[in-house]
């Protein structure tokens, strides 16, 4: 049952083997509920534009994790694998649950700019939060690639900026490349190659 006092996130990661990536949330769409228990899946966060299981493993169970990105150049390419790598979180964490029935392409996790939200109604089930992420970032990529939004790879400063109605503007040069350093650290698959996706459509 939802509750708007509780803020679902993977910070459950650190009690048992579950990381949950993101929750489906209502408060949303209901303005008596307060933003701060809100945290979607299938978003483009301002640092590192990915937002799945490994950035709320990392800063599900850290605390001050916002000094990773206190300027325009963040340091999130290697600090979300780090955090994600320590243990007794590496070996506890072994199921993911993504939700993706909505996300927000743009200007996330927490924008309340609707042209930025999209549906793509799916849920991800797995035990390898890079492969999960990698095929998120695909997602959020295939997205903005139709929307003729800049990719979330694009490293110019002359892109970075205050505008969040510009899809093309960020605040900080975005880093999903911590998804593909994180495997390096053995945290999971990268290669879209070697990923095992079952899709089962209802």
């Amino acid at each position: 049952m939802w509750s708007h006092r509780i803020r679902y996130g993977s910070a459950w990661a650190s009690l048992g083997l579950l990381s949950l990536c993101g929750v489906l949330l209502f408060a949303q769409d209901n303005p008596q509920h307060s933003q701060t228990n809100q945290q979607r899946t299938a978003t483009t966060p301002l640092l590192v534009n990915v937002t799945g299981c490994l950035k709320n493993i990392a800063y599900g169970n850290f605390s001050n994790v916002a000094r990773s990105h206190n300027s325009e150049k963040t340091h999130t390419k290697s600090f979300i694998g780090v955090l994600a790598a320590v243990e007794p979180v590496r070996s506890r964490v072994v199921l993911h649950i993504m939700d993706g029935l909505r996300g927000v392409w743009h200007a996330g996790p927490f924008s309340d700019l609707p042209q930025f939200r999209f549906y793509p109604k799916q849920m991800m089930f797995g035990t390898d939060p890079v492969a999960m992420d990698h095929k998120l970032i695909e997602l959020i990529e295939e997205k903005r690639k139709a929307e003729g939004a800049i990719t979330i790879f694009d490293r110019s400063m002359s892109h970075v900026g205050k505008d969040n109605t510009n899809p093309n503007t960020n605040h900080y040069i975005r880093e999903p490349g911590h998804v593909e350093y994180a495997s390096t650290l053995g945290l999971g698959v990268f290669d879209a190659a070697r990923i095992k996706l079952k899709v089962i459509e209802l």
